[in-house]
């Protein structure tokens, strides 16, 4: 299975105030990769923290309504 898991994702769910692989510790990184590694869960990970970062969305819809 080359997607995240559901326990994956509910892993990362605890990290919503991240945005990026980088940011996220390497110990969950190896959690991650227990449950289910493949070649492309860097990337996987990457994109879902990206997708689902409360900041960035908080981010975004003050800058859509003209808020500083």
């Amino acid at each position: 299975m080359r997607n995240l898991t559901s326990k994956q994702k509910k892993i990362l769910d605890k990290y919503k105030h991240i945005n990026s692989m980088e940011e996220l510790s390497y110990d969950v990184y190896e959690k991650l990769e227990k449950i289910n590694n493949t070649e492309i869960l860097y990337q996987n990970v990457d994109m879902y923290l990206r997708d689902n970062c409360e900041a960035e969305k908080v981010y975004y819809f003050n800058k859509k309504q003209g808020v500083k």
